[in-house]
């Protein structure tokens, strides 16, 4: 699985779980214990508790000051050691304005029917400073992303199946940015391998046992082969995870691991150019 997929899959689990589960402060409380949970986009946080006189749940919102934000995820309540869920927060660091990385991934999905296990491998090269993207992925056929400029405004995304000459391109509005999402917290550094990576991470669901829950990681580190100064080298991607249980209703699982196995500083422009008989092909509706 490509590592833009993975990142596109985990944003479309999270807003089908999640995005809609409430209509309003107080239906938010009632869906789950009394606890301290954080808003969708970290805004404030929800202060559910139980009014002792009329024996209702009660929704408190509070809205975290500026250059704060709540830290407790989105979905799980906030533990109990944390008295004031609004604090100062680092931003995970931005990504390198131009790389080439290599990859391989291993998911696992399971459901009541057995595991199934897939394993695939890649090429990423993106380009910040061009807004141009290639993803080049396999495991039983090999296939490329394209993300291209459009005249006028706009991207065109272009996917292409190498072993058939297949080509379907759409338009899309945003470029899809391959970088730790700003709203990963900060969970102290780990050895992944023989390598001291700082790790990221994200938590979505849990308010009630009947919802899905997923967990995200990025594992990170600057040791790179950019320059050899030190405080200017850009962070390196080296592992990503992730882990979705659809909870009771659906009884399916999934764990992914991808392993970043190069990266590099750079990309060869050449690469950004598309097949020819890609070329004047008509594209599809705008997403």
């Amino acid at each position: 699985m490509k590592l833009q997929l993975f990142v596109t899959l985990f944003v479309y689990l999270l807003h089908c779980s999640f995005a809609k589960v409430a209509d309003g402060p107080d239906e938010f409380c009632d869906e789950g214990p009394p606890g301290n949970y954080c808003l969708p986009d970290l805004t404030g946080w929800h202060n559910c508790y139980v009014d002792h006189k009329t024996g209702q749940m009660v929704d408190k919102i509070t809205t975290c000051p500026p250059n704060t934000r709540c830290v407790c995820f989105d979905g799980p309540p906030c533990p109990d050691y944390i008295e004031d869920p609004c604090q100062t927060f680092i931003p995970p660091p931005p990504t390198p304005d131009k790389f080439t990385m290599y990859y391989n991934s291993k998911l696992t999905v399971c459901s009541p029917m057995g595991c199934k296990t897939t394993y695939s491998s890649g090429r990423e090269l993106q380009s910040l400073t061009d807004l141009k993207k290639r993803d080049d992925h396999g495991s039983i056929y090999w296939s490329s992303t394209f993300v291209l400029p459009r005249p006028g405004g706009g991207f065109n995304q272009t996917e292409f199946r190498w072993d058939k000459e297949q080509c379907v391109t759409q338009e899309i509005k945003t470029f899809p940015v391959s970088q730790v999402p700003p709203f990963f917290s900060f969970n102290g550094t780990v050895k992944v391998g023989y390598l001291l990576c700082d790790k990221w991470i994200w938590k979505t669901g849990g308010h009630n046992p009947g919802q899905p829950t997923s967990f995200q990681a990025y594992y990170i580190t600057n040791q790179t082969n950019a320059a050899s100064d030190l405080e200017k080298a850009s962070i390196a991607p080296v592992m990503i995870e992730s882990t979705y249980n659809s909870g009771p209703l659906g009884k399916t699982s999934s764990h992914m691991v991808l392993n970043v196995t190069a990266f590099a500083i750079g990309v060869d422009e050449d690469s950004f150019e598309l097949p020819t008989f890609c070329l004047n092909r008509p594209s599809i509706a705008v997403v």
